[in-house]
């Protein structure tokens, strides 16, 4: 481990802080099942390169996942499968329910890139992920979902350092 850099499996995090970013990718299973609703002051659609552009107030709604941003990018493949989501916002905003009895996952960032091919799902500049009090602040926070990895990195960053928060357990009654 490098000064600045943080990379632990998420699943030491996650007993660790009962948090991350699996539950914004993974979230409650009736998501899936939800119409995608978008709306923006302006769309644009290319047929030829298959992306879709949203600009300005951008809302995308799922189920419990709610994202706001001034811009909202996705891109197809030739198949038209979407490859890649990239929402831009001072700061794009994500939030999601993991599962019914777990509170909000919320992140934020200036940039927020989904791919969905490699399953890499990245926070830069300004980033933050928090659920029932626990946080993790850094530039840059990048979660390999298929292995259960989180990297957080503050490198370059003047005076910025990778900051994880863990709130006190509940159930510790003291006498």
């Amino acid at each position: 481990m490098t000064r600045g850099n943080f990379t632990i499996r998420a699943g030491l995090l996650l007993a660790a802080a009962g948090v991350i970013l699996p539950g914004i990718v993974a979230a409650l299973p009736e998501d899936r099942n939800q119409p995608i609703q978008v709306e923006s002051d302006r769309a644009v659609r290319n047929e030829k390169d298959g992306t879709m552009v949203y600009i300005g107030n951008v809302e995308l709604t799922q189920g419990s996942l709610l994202m706001r941003a001034d811009r909202l990018e996705i891109f197809n493949n030739a198949k038209k499968d979407v490859e890649r989501v990239i929402v831009y916002g001072k700061p794009a905003y994500v939030e999601q329910r993991p599962s019914a009895d777990k509170p909000l996952i919320k992140a934020r960032a200036n940039t927020i890139r989904y791919f969905v091919i490699d399953e890499k799902l990245i926070l830069e500049k300004n980033a933050s992920v928090d659920q029932d009090g626990s946080v993790v602040t850094s530039d840059t926070i990048v979660y390999f979902i298929k292995d259960e990895v989180v990297q957080a990195n503050s490198e370059g960053q003047q005076n910025q350092r990778v900051k994880v928060v863990i709130p006190p357990r509940q159930d510790n009654k003291q006498p």
